[in-house]
């Protein structure tokens, strides 16, 4: 009688707090101004300092020369000292200055960390000229390519006919006619190889900056048959990272042996990140619609394994009445999410991607922990600042740019929906239904369309018919997919794991039937130009202004989308381009 008189209650005060919504939207509750502060004053608050942070990287970036790190610390300690001393003497208490003063700063630091990050990667490159080296490392990573194999090998030795490579680069990457080397195994190879190549068109993808940060130093193809290399002391750390890499593959063996054959290649992705084996038409089928993001291991996958993991810690340990009457369960819960979360950021290879998705992870179960609000957009810009501490390169990537953008419109929506008073509870079944149907609509509607915006600008398409295969196949990829992918975990060490593989199989041929279907439709793949870098980063701030900003700077943020949209349709495209060669 407790428990149902507080749910009563509970309706009772949510409907309280509904009784003056129609009328118009709740006010937001806002922090009373300064004595000096205008109405439209700037303060840099932690939201706002991450774009001030992203905003310097990004000039750093696009910047045509490579700054010295020297002359930005001098720069910084300038500004900091003379900003300082003005404050006290002229601008005492101005919360404008201040401003100013401390996003200066921020900016400085910004930037700071993209130069001093970059120099410290210092990737060497091989020379341009394609010329034969001698290879002789341990295989970290096998990748089908067509009916060749693309090795990716850490380097200990370099050799040419002149004499062993002084500095050789970390990894070189080439082609190979055989997988007989399992990975974790050391070799040696001939191999023609040369530096990375540069962009294909002016202000393009680079695949060279890629390859630079990756530690990618030369590609080319074997002449060669690999033989075995003895073996050697190595480091600690690159032990670890060795035998991971022979851990991750090893499963994804096994993965593919247990699974059903035609979806053995996206649950081995899903899984270990080996995507080596998905075929090619159901990678197509995915991308045309509007289903890519499902191929690669990011926010949506972290969080639903480490997530299901912590919902069923939960409602277990809250089935033990002694514990669950004394104590929080929630937060015991939380590190067994956390735990998980570390083990499938090891499995799935710990890329870039999902790296962030593990730190999101991370704070979110913090926050529980800490009795603090888990999904808030200072959550999210915490995880965004701190994948630009560990990895500023990932800014100016489509995996950084779509993840974080899903991730600030969902909780700015999500806000403004539960001011609106629609997030209503209803006993019963079918209101559950409705209202979990409805959140998944909504939820992929918004994440869409603002990752739509992201995804053009880099891959210069854009799926037509992207939110009906997200309604159609998401609910199957969360409610099936993915706890079937979490119990293959728990089987793994029973030998039990082909009966969770065949309910995962199940679930993804029933993905693979709706994108296959939806590509299917006339005008699925639409191909837009790529705008000019001034462009996306009007997009960018716009886009930031929309989902941190007040109304009025909300307002800004709108027209800076559309008048970006608009100089983005009325820019030429050139008639010709003329290559280096």
């Amino acid at each position: 009688m407790r428990v149902l008189s507080h749910k009563g209650d509970e309706i009772q005060r949510r409907n309280t707090d509904r009784a003056h919504i129609f009328s118009g939207w709740r006010r937001r509750q806002t922090r009373p101004l300064a004595a000096d502060e205008p109405p439209f004053s700037l303060r840099v608050s932690f939201e706002w300092g991450v774009v001030i942070f992203a905003a310097a990287i990004a000039l750093y970036f696009a910047w045509p020369a490579e700054p010295r790190l020297p002359w930005v610390v001098l720069g910084a300690g300038i500004w900091g000292v003379l900003g300082f001393i003005v404050l006290r003497r002229a601008f005492t208490g101005s919360v404008l200055a201040r401003s100013l003063w401390l996003g200066g700063l921020i900016f400085a630091a910004g930037l700071g960390r993209a130069v001093w990050h970059t120099q410290s990667v210092g990737t060497p490159f091989l020379p341009a000229e394609r010329q034969a080296y001698t290879v002789i490392g341990w295989v970290e990573a096998v990748e089908r390519s067509g009916s060749r194999f693309r090795w990716r090998v850490r380097v200990q030795s370099l050799e040419t006919r002149r004499g062993e490579w002084r500095r050789p680069p970390a990894r070189v990457r080439f082609r190979a006619d055989t997988d007989s080397f399992p990975v974790g195994s050391r070799v040696r190879v001939w191999a023609l190889l040369t530096g990375p190549p540069g962009p294909v068109v002016p202000d393009g993808y680079d695949p060279a900056r890629r390859a630079y940060f990756l530690g990618i130093g030369g590609y080319g193809f074997a002449i060669s048959t690999p033989e075995a290399a003895p073996e050697i002391h190595l480091p600690l750390s690159e032990q670890a990272a060795r035998h991971l890499a022979r851990l991750r593959y090893q499963l994804a063996d096994r993965i593919r042996a247990k699974a059903p054959e035609q979806t053995a290649g996206l649950q081995t992705a899903l899984l270990t990140g080996v995507r080596s084996f998905i075929p090619d038409d159901q990678t197509d089928a995915l991308r045309i619609a509007g289903l890519a993001h499902v191929l690669a291991i990011s926010g949506l996958h972290m969080g639903l394994i480490s997530g299901g993991a912590f919902y069923v810690a939960t409602l277990l340990l809250a089935l033990i009445a002694p514990l669950s009457r004394r104590y929080d369960v929630r937060k015991p819960a939380a590190a067994i999410g956390m735990a998980v979360a570390c083990g499938y950021l090891l499995l799935s290879g710990m890329g870039v991607a999902t790296q962030r998705a593990f730190i999101m992870a991370m704070i979110v179960f913090l926050a529980v922990m800490l009795d603090r609000r888990a999904f808030s957009m200072r959550s999210v810009a915490l995880a965004a600042l701190i994948t630009l501490l560990l990895h500023p390169e990932s800014l100016i990537s489509a995996g950084f740019q779509m993840s974080f953008s899903a991730a600030a419109a969902l909780v700015a929506f999500y806000a403004a929906w539960r001011r609106a008073g629609f997030e209503r509870y209803r006993p019963g079944f079918v209101h559950r239904f409705m209202r979990a149907l409805t959140g998944i609509t909504l939820t992929s509607f918004v994440a869409g369309t603002a990752t739509a915006i992201f995804a053009v600008v880099h891959f210069n398409r854009v799926a037509t018919y992207g939110l009906l295969g997200n309604i159609l196949a998401m609910p199957v990829f969360t409610f099936l997919v993915m706890p079937a992918a979490l119990a293959v975990f728990v089987a793994l060490p029973l030998g039990l794991e082909h009966i969770p593989l065949w309910v995962m199989g199940q679930g993804l041929s029933g993905i693979l039937i709706v994108s296959h279907w939806v590509a299917s439709l006339e005008g699925a793949l639409a191909y837009i130009p790529s705008p000019l870098g001034g462009i996306i980063g009007m997009l960018g701030l716009a886009f930031a202004a929309l989902c941190l900003g007040r109304p009025w700077i909300q307002f800004g943020g709108v027209i800076g989308i559309l008048v970006a949209f608009g100089l983005w349709a009325l820019q030429s495209q050139p008639d010709m381009r003329v290559s280096d060669s």
